[in-house]
Order: C-alpha cells, then sequence, then structure tokens
C-alpha cells in the first residue's frame, strides 16, 4: 500500500503541476487584446489573492481532511484552465488567475502534509525525503518536457496550451480521487492552536527561516533575475530557452539525489552547506564571465534541487501537532510570497540605478549572513546535526 500511495504522490504531483501555458501566457493574453498595464496588474492581484487564501485553505485541509483538499485543487485547476479559452477579457483572466491560486492554494500544504502524515501513519516516515525529491524532480522534468513543445502547439491553435493543462488537470483529479483515506482529525484545529505552535516552538521559526532563505533566492536568480543575467554576459534571446532547460534537469536531478546527501553530510548540516553555495554563486554571478556565468547557474540549480526535499523533511518533523501540519506550512507559504513581493520590490528598485550586479552581491552576502545566523542557533541550542531534525 506504501508503494502505491507514493506512485500516486509522484504522479498527482506531475500532472498538477504540467502547467504548459506558463512560458506564453503574456504573449496569449496580449494577443487577446490585453494592455501591458492590464496583464502585470493581473499577477500583481495574483499574489495578492495567494497571500489571502494560503492559511484559510490550510486550515480547512487540516479540518475536513487533506484528500479532499486535493480532488478540490485539482477539479479546480480545471476549471481555471478552461476560463482563458471561453472568457476572453480582463475579468476573464482575472479570474482564471485567482482560480490559479486558490488551486494552487488548496494544494500547497494538503499535498505535503498528506503524505507525511500517512508515511508516519504507516511508520515509514523515512521514506520521506525521497518521496518529496523524486516527485520534485519528475515535476520538473515534465514541465521541460511540456515547454520545450508549447510553443509549436500555440502556433497549431492558439488555444492549445490551456487545453493541454486542463487534460493535465483533469488526471490530477483522477489521481486524487485514488487515494486512500488519511489519517482522520481527532481534535478540531483552531487558529488560536496555530498560533501557540509558532509561538512556542523555535525550531519550527528556524526551518521556515531556512527555507525562505534558500527559495526566495531561488525565485530571483532562476526568475527575476535570469534573462537580465544571460543578456549582461551576451547570451542571445534564442539561448535563454536552452539555458533555463538544462538548469532545470540539473535541479531536477539534484532533488532525485537529495536522498545520499542528507544520509552523508547529515539534514541540517546539508541545508547550511547548500544555502552557502546558493548564496556564493548568487554573488558572484556577474563577474565570472560568460561560460563562468553558466557554471554558476548550474551549480545553483543542483544546490537549490538538493534543498528541497530535505528543507521540506525538516519542517515537517518540526511540526509537533499533525492536526496542524496543513495551516503550518501554509504559514511559510504565506511567508514566502510576502518576502518574494519584497525581494522584487527591492530588485526594481536596485535595477532602476542599472547596478544588477550590487543586487545579486546583496543577495548572496545576506544569505549568508542568514546561513550563519540558522548555523549558530542550530548548533547552540540542538547542539549536532543528525539524520531528523525531530519533533519538538
Amino acid at each position: 500500500m506504501t508503494k502505491r500511495v507514493i506512485h500516486l504522490y509522484h504522479a498527482f504531483s506531475f500532472f498538477f503541476s504540467l502547467l504548459f501555458w506558463a512560458p506564453v501566457f503574456y504573449e496569449y493574453q496580449r494577443q487577446m487584446g490585453l494592455s501591458d498595464p492590464e496583464i502585470f496588474g493581473i499577477q500583481s492581484l495574483y499574489y495578492l489573492a495567494f497571500c489571502f487564501l494560503e492559511l484559510p485553505t490550510g486550515f480547512l485541509a487540516d479540518r475536513y481532511g487533506h484528500r479532499l483538499s486535493l480532488r478540490w485543487a485539482a477539479l479546480i485547476l480545471c476549471l481555471a484552465n478552461l476560463v482563458p479559452i471561453f472568457f476572453i477579457s480582463f475579468s476573464g483572466f482575472l479570474l482564471h488567475w485567482i482560480l490559479v491560486a486558490l488551486a494552487r492554494s488548496l494544494m500547497s500544504g494538503s499535498a505535503s502534509a498528506y503524505l507525511y502524515d500517512y508515511l508516519e501513519q504507516v511508520q515509514e516516515v523515512e521514506c520521506y525525503r525521497k518521496t518529496e525529491g523524486r516527485a520534485r524532480a519528475l515535476s520538473l522534468l515534465g514541465r521541460v518536457a511540456a515547454w520545450s513543445v508549447v510553443g509549436y502547439a500555440m502556433t497549431w491553435h492558439i488555444t492549445l496550451p490551456y487545453w493541454l493543462t486542463t487534460i493535465a488537470a483533469a488526471l490530477a483529479l483522477l489521481v486524487s480521487s485514488r487515494f486512500p483515506e488519511g489519517q482522520r482529525v481527532t481534535t478540531v484545529p483552531t487558529f488560536s492552536g496555530c498560533w501557540t505552535v509558532l509561538r512556542t516552538t523555535p525550531r519550527l521559526w528556524m526551518m521556515m527561516s531556512a527555507g525562505l532563505t534558500i527559495f526566495v533566492l531561488a525565485r530571483m536568480v532562476q526568475v527575476n533575475l535570469f534573462q537580465p543575467v544571460l543578456t549582461l554576459q551576451g547570451f542571445t534571446v534564442e539561448s535563454f530557452g536552452l539555458v533555463m532547460g538544462f538548469t532545470t534537469l540539473v535541479e531536477a536531478a539534484g532533488s532525485a539525489w537529495a536522498e545520499p546527501v542528507a544520509n552523508r553530510l547529515g539534514e541540517m548540516t546539508s541545508v547550511l552547506w547548500l544555502a552557502v553555495i546558493m548564496g556564493i554563486s548568487t554573488a558572484f554571478l556577474t563577474g565570472v564571465g560568460p561560460q563562468g556565468s553558466i557554471i554558476l547557474l548550474t551549480l545553483f540549480a543542483a544546490a537549490c534541487g538538493l534543498a528541497y526535499p530535505i528543507q521540506r523533511k525538516l519542517l515537517n518533523d518540526a511540526i509537533p501537532i499533525a492536526g496542524l501540519r496543513a495551516t503550518l506550512l501554509s504559514v511559510e507559504s504565506l511567508l514566502d510570497r510576502l518576502v518574494c513581493s519584497a525581494m522584487a520590490a527591492s530588485v526594481a528598485l536596485v535595477m532602476g540605478w542599472d547596478a544588477m550586479p550590487l543586487a545579486l552581491q546583496l543577495a548572496g552576502a545576506g544569505t549568508l549572513l542568514v546561513t550563519a545566523a540558522l548555523s549558530y542557533g542550530w548548533h547552540k541550542f540542538y547542539g549536532t546535526d543528525t539524520k531528523s531534525a525531530g519533533k519538538t
């Protein structure tokens, strides 16, 4: 039964994250008549919606079941992908993105919570890190494959990327219906209980801080400044996709091989050293020439891929009450998006000064400082590293 659940989790993660339209949504909306201010205005509202939806959806998942939350997430994602096909207007695209935010909020804490609780229930929680890593690796590989054909799909039929994503979401819905029943709620979750855990569990904050440090930096380097960095290094627009595809494959390989790294070095030690590698790679990204920048982007992607499943395991281990798992995971997701918003605003300000190298150097230095503080706090309060963070 455990192998079946793991295979189902891999399949759900793969199909749910298979957004064919992700690289072309901007061009699609422009061809449908939207202006740049309208497109970016919708994006702002999309991230704002996430901030409002994360906690309520996590709380509902803990209250009524993680499996049910995953089903609703897949169903809503199906509906969301049909909206841009049949309702071509500003309000239609806004509805599309709000529904996507709702679907991803329903899934963000519930998926990891369902898997971790199930494996803990059958006393095989040691499989969690490997399962999460393989799921992320497969999802990344799926995106590379999907994005390599999406341009041709859009040329053949302009709405085809949205139809293909709808089919993928429908397959995720089918997979979610095959999940066995998870742990039943024995106590009704409350927001006051959530605040109590956050107030009294410093280890949880350390794991959240480690996650924020790594994944906010990843968004900065791999999303916000990826194309400007390559442009500064003299790469052509045609090469952007090739470089992104290659680094994504490297990140997928890292996620798949996180298990032996964590077993060899210890979980917390691995996360700290991977954060150091990412920080140093970021700081020197624009000062090493074109070939050097590719090497550093590759090193960055490998470290990010390795860090994800290890940090997720540490974070889940630090949650003391299973009945609040999805809610507390949503807290991290909410903080992640808030910090990303602040980071994007800061990057925009520094880019306005034409000082991208300074932005990367500050981000790298900030990462190293936060990592040093986490390392000091961890060794001061929890001693030497272990393979599992344990529960507090």
